[in-house]
């Protein structure tokens, strides 16, 4: 498990981590930690998923603490920006 993000305790503590082994190239899921039905998003790479998760534990993304896996599930956005 790799820590991403984590936020201040005044904003909640969420956290962003990752389960992806490090060698891996694929897609991945961005799944809401209180409940693994729950998958924000698939994107293609490691590197965007990331950059979801982080943005998803912030105020403006409102997910709470989340956390990023490897997938076979369909790719639902390329980029952070075309999620948002």
């Amino acid at each position: 498990m790799t820590l991403l993000k984590e936020n201040p305790p005044e904003i909640g503590a969420d956290t962003a981590v990752s389960h992806v082994p490090t060698d891996y190239k694929g897609p991945c899921a961005v799944v809401q930690s209180q409940t693994s039905a729950n998958v924000i998003a698939v994107l293609p790479s490691v590197m965007e998923a990331n950059r979801v998760a982080r943005y998803a534990i912030s105020p403006s993304g409102g997910y709470g603490s989340v956390y990023v896996e490897p997938t076979d599930l369909a790719v639902t956005c390329l980029t952070l920006e075309a999620w948002l």
